[in-house]
């Protein structure tokens, strides 16, 4: 069925509505979240949507979540390395 969802024949989409009351640092992390998980069961499109409703701090929240604690040449030479000694283990 691939992204029309387990069971259902007609193509969906799911609306998960939050309020935000207060600011939160890792709102956008717990967003991601969010939605992975209500994609990951139903395999539906998700489009989150907030209402944010305190006043302070004013700024723009965040659209995206990128998570980058390793680059990729440092990943790469990490496996590169893996594979070497797992060679030279045989």
């Amino acid at each position: 069925m691939g992204d029309e969802g387990k069971g259902i024949g007609v193509p969906s989409i799911l609306l998960p509505l939050e309020a935000q009351a207060s600011s939160e640092v890792h709102f956008p992390r717990r967003m991601f979240f969010y939605f992975a998980r209500l994609h990951q069961k139903y395999l539906q499109h998700v489009y989150p949507i907030v209402v944010f409703s305190f006043d302070e701090p004013y700024r723009q929240e965040a659209n995206v979540y990128i998570k980058a604690s390793i680059s990729f040449l440092e990943m790469s030479t990490a496996i590169r390395s893996l594979f070497s000694r797992f060679r030279s283990a045989l």
